[in-house]
C-alpha cells in the first residue's frame, strides 16, 4: 500500500510519520518567502513602523508600567529570546526603564513553566533585566473579570497584566487545529485566562448537537464563521491590549534552530 512519508519537529529533534493515501485528508503547504536575516533590525523597524498604529514609543510614555505576555515552552519555535532585547530597549528609548517592565508567561492551561524554560524562551539576557511570572489560570486570586461575551463566557485574566499602565502581546502565527490561526488575540485566551473562561471558549469546538462530534467550523486555516476565533477576538479587545508583536514564519520552521530562516512582521493593537 503507497504511503507518504511525513516529517515533523518535535522538541529538539524530528519524528516522521508514514500515512497510507487514502488517509490524507489534507496536506497544508507554506509558499515560499524571502527570509529575514537581521532579525533585530526587522524588528526595530516594525517597531517604529508598525501596521495601523503609532510606532511603539509613542504608544508608551515615562511612568508607564508595562507588561509583555509571552507564549509557554510549547512555543518555544517563536525564539522570543531573539527579539525581546530589542523589544526592551525600545520601551527604554521610550523612557521606560527595565524596573517597569515585566514578562508574564501565558501558558493558558498548561502546566506552569520552570525558571529553566523562563531562560529557553526569552533568553538569559533578558531573564536578567526583567521580572518574569508564570499565569496560573487555576488561581482565582490572580484573576480579574473583564466583562461577558455575546456569547455568554464569563471572561477572567491575570490581574497583574490587567493593571498594567500598557501591554503588549507576543507570539507567532501558525495553522491552529481549531483556532484557524495562531497569534494575536491567543495571547490573551487562552494564554493569560482563567481555567473557566478557557473551557467556555473551548466549548465552540465541540458540535451544538450532542453526539455529533466536533464543530465543523472549529478547524484549522478558517476565522470567518469560526465561533472558537471569534470568541477569541472578543474576549482580547475585552482585555484592551495596547500593542501586538507577531513572528510570521516562512515554511522551514521545524525545529527552533530553523530561526534565520524566518519572516517577521508586526500586527496590530486594540486600544485602550
Amino acid at each position: 500500500m503507497p504511503e507518504t512519508v511525513f516529517e515533523f519537529g518535535y522538541g529538539s529533534s524530528k519524528i516522521t510519520v508514514g500515512l497510507p493515501q487514502e488517509k490524507i485528508i489534507n496536506n497544508v503547504l507554506g509558499k515560499p518567502c524571502q527570509a529575514i536575516i537581521d532579525v533585530p533590525g526587522a524588528v526595530r523597524e516594525a517597531l517604529r513602523n508598525p501596521i495601523g498604529t503609532p510606532p511603539l514609543r509613542e504608544v508608551v510614555k515615562s511612568g508607564d508600567k508595562v507588561a509583555v505576555v509571552v507564549s509557554d515552552i510549547t512555543r518555544a519555535w517563536v525564539k522570543f529570546d531573539q527579539f525581546l532585547p530589542v523589544l526592551l530597549d525600545e520601551l527604554n528609548d521610550a523612557g521606560i526603564p527595565d524596573q517597569s517592565i515585566f514578562i508574564v508567561i501565558a501558558p493558558g492551561a498548561h502546566r506552569l513553566n520552570t525558571k529553566e524554560e523562563f531562560v529557553v524562551l526569552c533568553g538569559k539576557q533578558v531573564c536578567q533585566r526583567v521580572a518574569i511570572y508564570n499565569h496560573d489560570c487555576h488561581n482565582q486570586d490572580e484573576l480579574v473579570y473583564t466583562g461577558k461575551t455575546k456569547s455568554g463566557v464569563d471572561c477572567y485574566i491575570n490581574k497583574s497584566v490587567a493593571e498594567a499602565d500598557k501591554v503588549i502581546l507576543t507570539g507567532g502565527i501558525v495553522h491552529h487545529l481549531m483556532a484557524g490561526f495562531g497569534g494575536g488575540r491567543k495571547a490573551v485566551l487562552p494564554g493569560i485566562s482563567g481555567f473557566k473562561t478557557i473551557q467556555g471558549n473551548h466549548l465552540f469546538c465541540m458540535n451544538k448537537e450532542v453526539g455529533q462530534g466536533l464543530n465543523p467550523s472549529c478547524i484549522s486555516g478558517k476565522l470567518d464563521g469560526n465561533a472558537m476565533n471569534e470568541d477569541m477576538v472578543e474576549q482580547a479587545a475585552l482585555a484592551k491590549p495596547d500593542f501586538l508583536l507577531n513572528a510570521v514564519f516562512t515554511p522551514r520552521i521545524n525545529l527552533p534552530s530553523l530561526w534565520p530562516d524566518t519572516g517577521m512582521r508586526l500586527g496590530w493593537p486594540v486600544q485602550k
